[in-house]
């Protein structure tokens, strides 16, 4: 299985390195901590059913 990473955490992870963590990403009122990201639970893609 590849690595995998959320992609709605790494684009926040991305946008905040290159501002420095003081700019919220576009369309976010403030910068959020990498378990606050709006829709960073993704179901796993495993399942028993």
């Amino acid at each position: 299985m590849p690595d995998y990473a959320n992609p709605t955490q790494m684009n926040r992870y991305t946008w905040y390195q290159t501002h420095n963590w003081t700019e919220p990403y576009p369309g976010d009122k403030k910068v959020y901590a990498p378990n606050d990201v709006p829709g960073a639970y993704l179901p796993s893609s495993e399942s028993d059913g």
